[in-house]
């Protein structure tokens, strides 16, 4: 999105698709819409598009679930309304309504009451407001409205106006109501998005369907607040000349969740792959035999290497030529430079990239420039 107007409260989020990752991302693969399930946009399906039909109440015994409602009066989930009720701060009594084909995003409708303790409300709670639990509507009760402060505060989904004619609790033990429709048989005190993003959603950008993939979190981007810009006293100059307060934010970035992220995109049945931008060393130098003339020469390239500016790290253990190439494979560098006598008879190097399995001898005096050319320097 666009920068932040000064004293807003913000947070951006980075992340990497990741399957084992922590957080879900949803996307539109048409318009690149994207956005954490948390705070993600998006159309339900809509909802039966029929002429409104008188109200009725019906006997609904036992029925206390969408699921059992909605099966005892012969109807699809998506043409009930559910009802969630919540206590905020431990002050206010908050009755959420959806229809019954979605559920409730608490990140959402915490941020819509201004943030801050939200917790499920308990049956006495609910009972004190004349709600009856499972059975429970915004219908006949005082609801409170926007910009008011008596009744109860309704939040309701958008969704409870994309269809007709819902089923209903009837804040009575064991009934329901049919044929309810908004805003002719109740009211709430406002009409917002506090659904979570559900399979069959579409963007609400370009009308795609949208989909959803896990994601680990690589950092966040936020504000500090009021108190520290205040604080801080720094102002800046608009395009009118007019003196503006600086949006502050922190930025804080989760170096293992990037490593882990990196590694799990790169690797191979073999070990790491190493991007060259962030390989721990650029070349892995094996030395192959415990001969002077092996050792030397692969000391040699060594500090060649380090007087190029490359990054390499010398294997000159007393291991066999498979524990070696093995062990150059899992560390993942981008290039294995491997010197044996064999190698030398020829007065060359082997040298071989991470991944591939192309392997290239080339001449001694060569070897340097070959290395910074794999490695894309000049």
């Amino acid at each position: 999105g666009g920068a932040p107007e000064p004293h807003e409260r913000w947070a951006q989020m980075m992340v990497w698709p990741c399957e084992s990752g922590e957080v879900s991302v949803v996307k539109c693969p048409k318009c690149g819409y994207a956005a954490l399930e948390e705070i993600a946009e998006s159309n339900p399906p809509p909802g039966q598009d029929e002429p409104p039909a008188p109200l009725i109440e019906v006997e609904t015994p036992g029925c206390k679930t969408i699921a059992d409602v909605a099966a005892y009066v012969g109807v699809p989930e998506s043409q009930t309304l559910k009802a969630v009720f919540y206590m905020y701060e431990e002050r206010e009594f908050v009755f959420g309504l959806l229809r019954g084909d979605r559920e409730m995003n608490e990140a959402k409708l915490r941020r819509i009451l201004g943030g801050g303790e939200l917790r499920p409300a308990t049956e006495d709670e609910i009972a004190a407001t004349g709600a009856i639990p499972g059975y429970a509507s915004p219908a006949g009760l005082r609801v409170r409205a926007e910009g008011e402060s008596d009744g109860i505060t309704v939040i309701a989904d958008r969704s409870i106006t994309m269809g007709a004619n819902f089923v209903v609790g009837a804040n009575k033990e064991g009934y329901h109501m049919t044929g309810a429709n908004y805003p002719r048989d109740f009211s709430v005190t406002m009409i917002a998005d506090i659904a979570a993003v559900a399979e069959g959603d579409t963007c609400v950008h370009c009308g795609s369907d949208l989909v959803m993939e896990k994601a680990t979190a690589l950092g966040r981007l936020s504000a500090l607040g009021e108190d520290v810009i205040e604080a801080a006293d720094a102002r800046y100059l608009d395009s009118e000349g007019h003196h503006r307060p600086l949006g502050v934010g922190a930025c804080v970035a989760d170096l293992d969740a990037i490593m882990a992220a990196l590694l799990e995109r790169h690797n191979d049945e073999h070990g790491i792959i190493w991007p060259v931008s962030v390989a721990p060393f650029d070349v892995y130098i094996v030395a192959l035999g415990n001969s002077e003339g092996v050792l030397t020469q692969a000391g040699d390239i060594y500090a060649r290497l380090r007087e190029a500016g490359v990054d390499a790290l010398l294997d000159d253990r007393k291991e066999s030529a498979g524990v070696k190439f093995a062990d150059a494979d899992l560390l993942g560098m981008p290039v294995r430079l491997t010197i044996s006598k064999r190698t030398l008879e020829k007065g060359a190097v082997e040298i071989k990239a991470r991944p591939g399995t192309e392997k290239e001898l080339v001449p001694l005096e060569a070897a340097i420039e070959a290395v910074l050319r794999m490695l894309g320097s000049p």
